[in-house]
């Protein structure tokens, strides 16, 4: 088994603020960015030549759905993470359904949890991240924004 540090995490990814804190979570964790990429056709391109170990996807990138790049995903046999809060499961294409499912917004731990999972290196979840299953990790729902006046 591949060291967390050799393990190659694909992001896919059209806002770019979410995208840094991807690559600052993956970096934090121990694990390698292979690429960050916003759209569904240059992920094409990238998998024809390239290949990672996780993938991290958003269902819809700045060119639409991803649903061919979730079928290239599976037929490379690549695992990867849906990060998305634009859809529900009920409305995804059923390709989706193969992916681990970690709805947006969430915490770093919970992405990390949910790449933990894929990896094979569960026994390292941080104690607060493993008390949610990672093939649906959900948003906290207490966890709410608050303002203040002085």
């Amino acid at each position: 088994m591949l060291h967390r540090r050799h393990k190659s995490i694909l992001v896919l990814e059209d806002d770019a603020i979410i995208a840094l804190d991807l690559e600052d979570t993956i970096a934090r964790a121990e694990f390698r960015v292979a690429s960050v990429i916003s759209s569904c056709a240059d992920t094409l391109e990238w998998l024809k030549r390239n290949t990672a170990d996780i993938a991290i996807i958003d269902v819809l990138l700045r060119d639409g759905p991803c649903v061919e790049v979730a079928e290239t995903l599976v037929a490379k046999s690549i695992p990867f993470v849906v990060f998305s809060g634009r859809v529900s499961l009920e409305e995804v294409d059923p390709v989706f359904l193969k992916g681990t499912w970690l709805q947006k917004p969430a915490a770093s731990h919970q992405v990390v949890a949910a790449l933990l999972s894929l990896s094979g290196d569960e026994g390292s979840v941080d104690p607060d991240a493993s008390r949610q299953s990672p093939s649906t990790v959900l948003p906290d729902p207490d966890r709410r924004c608050s303002t203040s006046t002085a």
